[in-house]
């Protein structure tokens, strides 16, 4: 079974290769609706990647309509997912849960040394106590500043350090999975490649928590 170390190829420890395939799915007007329970988005995805091999974990991207005043998320309109293997969304296909799939290979060397721009959706969390006692519990940052610092930490420590001048973040959005409240931002960067190796694996099993629920997934673009 592929793994995420199986598909790290290291080369020298100057390089290594992103192996991986990327769907495009677009969710009919019924699906989309029905999706608005994040669970059920997630299980749907996990169900339409159950012919592979296996995966450590999925990681997907939702594109939705525009959030309203509150910034709750609109509805989801695309799914964006990475997996290593060729997926088949066939079934999703003749259920009509799907109107269009798109599916491409994507293989990549990057190099140490070189300067890539970071897109993507995170979920910048940090733990505080709890003010009744027990447990810490996790909390979504709240101003923008703290969320640069944030992604610039978890990306120095991704072999890809950056400061946080180098972050722009989007307003959140808020997502509600079953009474959880689900706080996401779109995150751009601009980072220099020192460990290619935690780099791809950045890229293959994601960022930060709430990946089940279409954070973490990013995609690196090189810089000229």
């Amino acid at each position: 079974m592929d793994t995420v170390s199986e598909r790290v190829s290291a080369l020298d420890g100057r390089m290594a290769v992103a192996d991986f395939w990327h769907s495009e799915l677009t969710l009919s007007a019924a699906w989309s609706a029905a999706c608005g329970d994040a669970y059920l988005m997630h299980h749907t995805v996990r169900e339409g990647l159950a012919s592979g091999p296996g995966e450590e974990r999925v990681l997907y991207r939702v594109e939705r309509a525009p959030s309203d005043s509150w910034g709750v998320a609109g509805l989801p309109l695309r799914l964006l997912v990475r997996s290593l293997f060729r997926p088949n969304w066939d079934a999703w296909l003749a259920a009509e849960k799907l109107t269009r799939a798109v599916v491409h290979h994507e293989k990549r060397t990057w190099h140490a040394g070189s300067r890539i721009r970071l897109e993507g959706a995170a979920s910048p969390l940090v733990a505080r106590n709890c003010p009744t006692g027990g447990r810490l519990r996790r909390e979504p940052l709240r101003s923008a500043e703290e969320c640069r610092e944030w992604m610039a930490e978890r990306l120095t420590r991704a072999g890809c350090p950056c400061s946080p001048g180098s972050v722009t973040v989007a307003s959140p959005t808020r997502t509600h999975q079953r009474g959880h409240l689900v706080v996401t931002r779109d995150f751009t960067a601009v980072a220099d490649v020192v460990q290619p190796n935690d780099l791809v694996t950045l890229l293959t099993a994601g960022l930060g928590r709430n990946r089940a629920w279409g954070a973490g997934m990013f995609t690196a673009h090189p810089v000229a």
